[in-house]
């Protein structure tokens, strides 16, 4: 699981519940031991280690992971590749705004085909997914990670702000009084 924000600690949330061993990256200690105290198997801080998908290649005796849940787009796509076991599965949940040119295409088409690594477009919402959602977190009693700073409505913009500078840890909650 790639990140700390509201999707990336639901999906480590899923994976532990699902049996899954949990690799999370994240950017501070802080961060770490929150993920720690949910139960992941391992957590990288990529601050302290740039390489981190070297890391992933470590702590998996060599092996790689299966599935990587990707949200930060084309900045951290390449680490995701170079994490993954053979025939893996990249899911592409999302992706930071960053208008500037991809660049390594070939490398990226390369890393690929090599290691028949699969990327996989996630598109999340409607009735049928939030049904399905609420009975797999009621089934394994999960809730949500919320971040501990919650906003009032006067302080949407604030609250964005936040969530940009990625300083929180889950979902930043807007509260409508």
């Amino acid at each position: 699981v790639l990140g700390s924000g509201g999707v990336s600690v639901l999906g480590a949330q899923f994976a532990k519940a699902a049996g899954a061993r949990v690799i999370a990256t994240t950017s501070s200690q802080e961060k770490a031991q929150k993920y720690k105290d949910l139960g992941v198997d391992h957590v990288i801080n990529y601050r302290e280690t740039p390489n981190w998908a070297e890391e992933v290649k470590k702590v998996t005796d060599g092996q790689g992971v299966d599935q990587v849940l990707e949200i930060g787009g084309k900045g951290t796509l390449m680490g995701a590749i170079r994490s993954m076991n053979a025939g893996g599965v990249v899911h592409l949940i999302g992706s930071s705004q960053d208008d500037t040119p991809i660049t390594g295409f070939f490398d990226l088409t390369v890393a690929l085909m090599s290691s028949e690594i699969k990327l996989n477009g996630v598109a999340v919402g409607g009735k049928d997914v939030g049904q399905r959602l609420d009975s797999f977190l009621s089934q394994h009693n999960l809730n949500p990670f919320l971040d501990p700073k919650v906003f009032g409505w006067h302080d949407a913009k604030e609250a964005f702000a936040y969530l940009e500078s990625g300083a929180h840890f889950g979902k930043v909650v807007v509260r409508i009084d």
